[in-house]
């Protein structure tokens, strides 16, 4: 039995669920005041991703791609999770190329977030990319379909407030590298 710093014990642990990009672990716990429960812990394999905000002149290069989750469309940054022996910025680098077709060697780290605290153990690391290059998109077998989408900052901006830019990576990123990029 596994106590952390705050006396929640780990009883048991096993993983439920694994595949090339992320594993679920399923916990049982015990609180301090002896309530005990599950816990479904989401991880990518090496707990990192990468986002790129990749700008051209005045705009912002998204892409636009099917989420099966939703069964929709969603316009949101390259990015991806960081592979193994893989630093974020190789990560961002590889993300902005694969998905988006562009290249740049004018990259910024400009902040992390932790995604969704309660479920996934990852922490984003977000990159501004300046100066980028059009060389086409190299996606994966999986990001068949990724249509790029260049918007100007200020429209960028008017689309999350008026709610056609609803993704939360997308949306956090944006929030967090405002500074760098008005």
């Amino acid at each position: 039995m596994k106590k952390n710093s705050h006396g929640v014990k780990r009883l048991f642990s096993e993983i439920v669920h694994k595949n090339p990009w992320y594993k679920i672990r399923r916990d049982v716990v015990v609180w301090p005041n002896g309530h005990q429960g599950e816990y479904f812990v989401m991880k990518n394999n090496t707990g990192k991703s990468s986002l790129v905000i990749a700008l051209e002149e005045d705009n912002i290069i998204f892409v636009r791609q099917y989420r099966y989750v939703r069964d929709d469309f969603s316009i949101e940054l390259p990015g991806g999770g960081v592979d193994d022996g893989e630093i974020p910025l190789e990560s961002a680098k590889k993300e902005l190329r694969e998905e988006a077709g562009y290249i740049s060697e004018n990259f910024e780290e400009v902040g992390t977030f932790i995604p969704v605290s309660g479920t996934l153990d990852e922490t984003t690391h977000v990159f501004v990319a300046c100066d980028t290059t059009f060389i086409g998109q190299q996606p994966e077998k999986t990001e068949d379909g990724i249509e790029i989408v260049k918007i100007s900052i200020d429209e960028t901006y008017a689309m999350i407030e008026d709610g056609r830019i609803i993704d939360g990576q997308t949306i956090t990123a944006l929030t967090l590298a405002k500074k760098y990029i008005k």
